[in-house]
Parts: structure tokens; sequence; C-alpha cells
């Protein structure tokens, strides 16, 4: 077998060569070089977005924020979605603890339940608790009952459960 001559493989090589390069091109951008200037003159009105330029093509924008649109932003979903849902619920009210208080009937277990009377016996009053209400304040002790996050995950952690903690079953 006769071997190709050296100037055959190297214009071989040139070829694959070049090749090579031409398809790695496909893989960069057109204005590789002007992408810096490019991001300068790119205003609004050169914008294409999910349409692409086509006019065919649905706006986008007012697809998904349009009136009838189901795509909902923060607002929406808070003051429309929600309320049609769910009338209480914590996304857009705060938890009602004197009223859950009063339909659970907390206070009326936790006495039917003697916690109120051991507390008597061991020494603790409701006079006692009622003088510490001013050093509570002190501390500010309200203002972290306040808090966003205390008053609609804690408060329903500990008033939700708390029939079943005090041993007498479901809601009231």
């Amino acid at each position: 077998t006769t071997r190709p001559s050296h100037a055959a493989t190297m214009k071989l090589t040139a070829v694959i060569v070049a090749l090579c390069a031409t398809s790695a091109s496909a893989y960069t951008s057109s204005f590789m070089g002007t992408q810096s200037a490019m991001r300068v003159n790119v205003g609004r009105s050169n914008l294409r977005m999910e349409t692409f330029g086509f006019e065919f093509a649905e706006d986008a924008a007012a697809v998904a924020l349009g009136e009838d649109s189901k795509l909902l932003g923060e607002r929406r979903l808070k003051e429309q979605f929600i309320p049609e849902q769910q009338p209480r619920s914590l996304l857009t009210d705060d938890y009602p603890i004197l009223e859950r208080v009063g339909e659970l009937s907390l206070l009326t277990r936790t006495a039917e339940a003697g916690i109120l009377s051991a507390l008597e016996e061991k020494g603790l009053t409701l006079g006692q608790l009622e003088a510490l209400l001013p050093v509570i304040e002190k501390l500010g002790v309200l203002k972290l009952v306040q808090n966003p996050i205390l008053y609609n995950l804690v408060l329903p952690l500990l008033i939700e459960p708390a029939p079943l903690l005090l041993g007498q079953g479901g809601s009231g």
C-alpha cells in the first residue's frame, strides 16, 4: 500500500480543521463581537418576548394580566381568589383569637378540667396574675404578640389543639 504524501496529509488536515471550525460556529452567536454594543442599543421597541415578533401570536402580557386571566398576581390572589374559596383565610385575615376561644369554649373547659383550682392550691391566684400585667407590658411582651408570624402561626397552633390537650375532645 502506498502512503499519502505529506502535502496530501496537510491538505486533509486543513479541510478537517475548517469543517470543525464551521460546525463549531453554529454554537456561537452571530454577533459575538458586538454584544456590548447591542446591549446598549436595545430598547423597549426592540424587545421581543413570547411572541417572537409574530403578528399572529397572542400578547403574553395581556393574557397574563388581563381581567379574565387565570394567572393571578399576589394582589388578585389575596383580594379576589382566596375570599371566593375560603372566607376566613389566614392569607387575607388575621387569626380570630377571641372568636376561636369562644367557639371552642376554652375558658369553660379550663375551669372544668380543674386547672384554675389546681393553680390556687399551689398558691397562684388570678389576682397575682393580674398584678403581673404591668410587668408584662413593660417587658414588651404585648408587642411580641402583635407580630404577624406569632399571631397567625404560633397562636393557632396553641389554641386549636387546646380542647384535646384539656382532655375533653373536639371543638364546640
